[in-house]
């Protein structure tokens, strides 16, 4: 992996990969193998994710890691969908490279921040694999973006959107509900 990342401008440690773009979006891969006391110990997969600063508006944390974990992503998402044995992929590294294909392939929706700021849900426009999901839902990624971008009008109706749709869902997760309302209150957009 090393050799296919490290000329895609991603900087190595342990297992992981950080590739940190000019707009302040760092994508993050990392290798992970189940572990010894896992029903599936033996199997593998990779890791991706993309960091978004501003994400951490709502996660409360205003200073930025020095290295991206795959937790602190806002997006993220494994490849393959299944395990990967272990063994047969020590056997043959290239089994790893569609894999890969996929990983940079998915990032590429998250090179910029119109995807994720915009109006439309990107998750609806990711390839028919769909590996990579929102951790932290895109109306609230998008809401902080707004709040950084000093759109406090933009920040307001976004995230008056999100809560009257998730209240008017058929089974409204009400503990989601009310701990973004706070923070919603906290910063002054309700």
């Amino acid at each position: 992996m090393s050799q296919r990342l490290k000329p895609l401008g991603f900087k190595k440690r342990r297992n992981g990969f950080n590739r940190r773009l000019g707009n302040g979006l760092i994508h993050q891969v990392s290798i992970f193998s189940v572990g010894a006391y896992s029903i599936d110990h033996g199997k593998f997969y990779i890791h991706a994710g993309c960091y978004v600063p501003e994400a951490e508006l709502y996660r409360r944390n205003v200073t930025e890691p020095k290295w991206v974990t795959d937790a602190l992503c806002a997006v993220r998402g494994c490849f393959p969908e299944n395990y990967l044995g272990l063994s047969k992929v020590a056997a043959n590294l290239d089994m790893l490279t569609p894999h890969i294909d996929d990983v940079l392939e998915s990032l590429a929706s998250f090179d910029s921040y119109d995807g994720i700021a915009g109006d439309t849900d990107i998750a609806d426009q990711l390839a028919p694999k769909k590996s990579l999901w929102f951790e932290t839902p895109q109306s609230i990624v998008r809401t902080c973006i707004q709040i950084a971008r000093e759109d406090a009008e933009g920040a307001s109706g976004t995230i008056q959107h999100y809560l009257a749709a998730r209240k008017a869902a058929e089974l409204p997760h009400l503990g989601h509900i009310e701990v973004v309302t706070e923070w919603a209150e906290e910063m002054g957009l309700l």
